[in-house]
């Protein structure tokens, strides 16, 4: 709720997050009982919290959690320059579709969010590394949890602090 009435500040960045991304981020944190920020944390690694962002093998994957070309027919993603705060549902989409379903314990919940995101279900291996040697274990502990340079980066971004 206090996280809503934060206004990012003007970041010399690619794309610079607004109010309404704010909204979105803590909407889909409310619906998949995350903490924010650590979700915010998870978007920056992926994406550096652009809409926009290319990466992965051959600049193939697009967008805040990295869409595939599969997953973003799967999802019907435009292929157009977006705000974070339009592109939010179809992450949503893609997660359910993908069969996660939220749990009591809001830090298991991130976790299997990545898993579906790096692996495509919430029932793969928390160990398993994808082609960039990043794993589910990994991220938690070097790029979610507070203290660590992704999540403070995330956290100014956003204009939470840390």
């Amino acid at each position: 709720q206090r996280l809503s009435k934060i206004a990012p500040p003007t970041l010399n960045r690619p794309y610079q997050v607004t109010s309404d991304d704010t909204n979105a981020i803590l909407s889909m944190a409310s619906q998949f009982n995350l903490d924010p920020k650590g979700l915010a944390a998870l978007l920056h690694l992926e994406s550096g919290l652009n809409p926009n962002s290319k990466g992965g093998d051959g600049g193939k994957y697009y967008g805040i959690i990295q869409f595939g070309p599969g997953a973003r027919q799967e999802v019907g993603l435009p292929n157009r320059t977006m705000t974070l705060a339009e592109q939010i549902p179809y992450a949503i989409q893609y997660l359910k579709g993908r069969g996660y379903v939220p749990t009591a314990d809001p830090n298991n919940n991130l976790a299997l969010i990545y898993l579906t995101i790096l692996a495509g279900n919430p029932n793969a291996s928390m160990t398993a590394e994808d082609s960039n040697g990043m794993s589910v274990l990994k991220a938690m502990d070097h790029y979610f949890k507070p203290g660590t340079r992704t999540y403070n980066e995330a956290q100014k971004i956003m204009g939470w602090g840390n």
